[in-house]
């Protein structure tokens, strides 16, 4: 044995030998009676001195192989916990008593839940002499506690569930509704007026398209929802230029719009980003989509460019604006700014938007002041940088 194992064998001998209780003392004898708790007491490092018969049952070290040893054996990871356990040490000497729950070890290496209650001993002359030590098992609570979190969580849930049917089959309802109103009428006219019914076939078809295609995208944000939270959203990378693409966008929206010029496209040059083309087409329209919706009246301006190594595709209007406390609450899944009662829509676009522009490697912010228009900006790499 070499000179400092024979050291620090001695210094635990010592430890030891000062440590050995007098289980024969009637106060020995009481704590040694309680069998649910882990008493124990430390010295002033914090090694184990006293170790009564419910820290032998909880814990599972006999007497002689723990006293002496110091207490950190019973936390995970014995060198992090030597740390922890002074400055738990260290908190019970500032407050006179430290209250503390975490994961112990017992000697089989079975982990459980505890909670230690420390409390400075002194001397006679006042000074620290050590510390007693109280160890309970907590686990049982603990998992009380946590199925109570999962029961809250999942109640949350199904409030949130229902809320989203419910929002779901009024948004569904609307355009189906209409499209029923056209059919019934086409109906009616072709029975009664089957030339006037043919002359407006044209005006009324394009009526009838536009709610199937209104029902289409809602459908199409359901699917996406599912894919996104699932963690399945499949994206097809490849070189796009982003200008003719939201050019061709721009087109489609003009043409149902009953003043086309209200919406304005610039595009800077030549940009091509490395990205799925339908996704982002998908991400664009709907910040068009939602732009025309809260711009009232007023102008709606969309641009494409290139800034460095990126591509960026900004989508500017003037209307009511989002107040900065909203924000970020506006990019979660359910968050709007605006009252479902005035607007509609289920709230996921925005969120479906963020996470597919993160999905690419890019960004999304939000520039606006409450009754100022909002300014969304994306970001996204470049073909050549990719």
């Amino acid at each position: 044995m070499t000179q400092t194992a024979t050291s620090c064998a001695s210094a635990r001998a010592e430890r030891e030998d000062r440590a050995q209780p007098e289980r024969d003392g009637e106060a020995w004898r009481l704590l040694d009676s309680i069998s649910d708790h882990a008493i124990f007491a430390l010295d002033p490092a914090g090694h184990i001195t006293t170790w009564n018969r419910g820290a032998e049952r909880l814990l599972g070290y006999a007497q002689e192989e723990i006293v002496g040893e110091h207490v950190g054996r019973l936390h995970l990871g014995q060198e992090v916990a030597e740390g922890g356990v002074a400055e738990a040490l260290e908190q019970a000497l500032l407050h006179g008593r430290h209250a503390e729950e975490g994961l112990r070890v017992r000697a089989d290496g079975s982990t459980f839940w505890a909670q230690v209650v420390l409390n400075p001993l002194r001397d006679e002359a006042g000074g620290t002499c050590g510390f007693a030590a109280v160890l309970r098992d907590v686990s049982e609570r603990k998992r009380r506690e946590e199925a109570l979190h999962r029961l809250a969580d999942a109640g949350i849930a199904l409030r949130a569930r229902d809320e989203f049917l419910s929002l779901a089959s009024h948004e569904l309802r609307t355009p189906l509704t209409a499209l029923r109103l056209h059919l019934q009428t086409l109906a009616r006219s072709a029975r009664r007026k089957p030339e006037e019914a043919v002359a407006s076939l044209p005006a009324r078809a394009a009526k009838l398209e536009q709610h199937v295609d209104r029902m289409s995208s809602l459908i199409d944000t359901l699917l996406d929802v599912a894919r996104i939270a699932s963690g399945h959203l499949r994206l097809d990378l490849a070189p796009v230029s982003l200008g003719p693409m939201v050019a061709g966008l721009v087109e489609r929206r003009r043409a149902v719009l009953p003043e086309p010029g209200r919406l304005r496209l610039s595009v800077g040059g030549v940009v091509l980003g490395r990205c799925d083309g339908a996704r982002i087409e998908q991400v664009v329209a709907s910040l068009i989509d939602n732009a025309l919706k809260y711009g009232g009246d007023e102008p709606v301006e969309v641009a494409v460019a290139r800034a460095d190594d990126r591509a960026v595709l900004v989508v500017r209007d003037r209307g009511i604006g989002i107040a900065a406390e909203d924000h970020a609450r506006i990019f979660e899944r359910f968050g709007r700014a605006a009252p479902v009662s005035q607007y509609g829509g289920f709230g996921f676009g925005l969120w479906a938007a963020r996470e597919i522009v993160k999905a690419h490697g890019g960004t999304i912010r939000v520039h606006s002041q409450h009754g100022r228009g909002s300014t969304f900006v994306v970001e996204l790499p470049l073909a050549s940088a990719a």
